[in-house]
């Protein structure tokens, strides 16, 4: 094989943005020309500070279109890539607004640093891996080191583009309570980047205790998707949960005495409790099961449900930053 030759296993790599090196100089990607052993095929600068890119006002853009060089990295990588190359770009804005970062190419990692601070890894604003575009908030008159990493030997085209705060962007701007990265994700209480309260569901809940109890019959399932969000308090403080978790309260009364199983998925870090009685604030009076196994959001709790007796059943977060979307279902057998 032509030692100038991508060899297969290089190729895949190159494809996710990946590359591996050798004491002799390191393998090239195949996006490109692929001609650059011992790091000869090189174009944009592969340190901090790194290029100097200036953008005038909102709307205005700049584009590169580097080819990374073989030499391996100067800025470690973070975010799960490995070992690359890369180019450095040092992007200063003349008015504060939204910095979006956009690559054409898959595979790549983008990363930014906070204003000031290239190369220091505590100082890491965003990082995204086999992403296309990044977005930061950018202040006027401050260099803005952006990083973008990839095969070696490969062709890159990247845009810097300084735009408004727009809701959608997933940064969380002036006048926006929240930003999911779309306009309108009612499923985490985000709707047009305000925090808004799910309507009462099945049982007039709120995240205080429910005044009414939904009844559960024998062999019924009751299923609810709901969510937390930040702009709820912390009324319950239940088993394993820190000061700060955000809960909901739900309300269920069997009709009949037997076996009551309570469950909960959630991909944030869910506490999940049985009351007998409404729980204060800060308060475990009347707790007849907790749950806390797992990180993984899924908890579940059984006991023998008395027939007629109130239940109250808290979705708590294990934290602060413990809330979102969840679905609990409660059945009687």
């Amino acid at each position: 094989m032509n030692p100038t030759t991508p060899s297969p296993a290089s190729r895949v790599l190159g494809a996710i943005g990946l590359v591996l090196f050798s004491a002799i100089g390191g393998t090239c990607g195949d996006n490109g020309a692929g001609t650059c052993p011992g790091g000869a095929a090189r174009t944009g600068q592969s340190a901090c500070p790194g290029e100097t890119i200036a953008l005038d006002s909102l709307g205005a853009t700049a584009s590169r279109s580097p080819t990374l060089g073989c030499g391996g990295p100067s800025v470690v990588p973070y975010c799960g890539s490995f070992f690359g190359a890369e180019a450095v770009y040092s992007v200063t804005p003349k008015v504060s607004g939204t910095l979006h970062v956009k690559v054409a190419q898959p595979g790549a990692t983008l990363l930014a640093y906070q204003a000031d601070q290239c190369g220091k890894t505590a100082k890491t604003a965003v990082c995204k891996h086999d992403a296309n575009d990044i977005y930061l908030a950018a202040t006027a008159g401050k260099p803005h080191a952006i990083v973008l990493q990839g095969a070696a030997g490969d062709d890159y085209d990247v845009s810097f583009t300084l735009e408004p705060p727009a809701c959608g962007n997933g940064l969380v701007e002036a006048g926006e309570a929240c930003d999911t990265g779309k306009a309108n994700a009612p499923e985490s209480g985000c709707v047009q980047c305000k925090i808004e309260k799910p309507a009462d569901d099945m049982s007039g809940l709120t995240d205080e205790c429910s005044k009414t109890a939904v009844p559960l019959v024998s062999g019924k399932p009751q299923s609810v998707t709901s969510f937390t969000s930040s702009d709820y308090h912390d009324d319950v403080q239940a088993c394993g949960s820190t000061a700060g978790g955000i809960d909901r309260v739900f309300a269920f009364t069997p009709l009949d005495g037997g076996p009551m199983k309570v469950s909960v998925t959630a991909p944030f870090d869910a506490v999940l409790a049985v009351f007998v009685d409404c729980p204060s604030l800060g308060q475990l009076d009347g707790l007849l099961r907790c749950a806390d196994d797992t990180t993984s959001g899924a908890e579940s709790v059984s006991f023998t449900a008395v027939k007629n007796q109130p239940y109250y059943l808290v979705v708590d977060g294990y934290g602060p930053a413990s809330y979102g979307p969840f679905t609990l279902t409660v059945s009687l057998n």
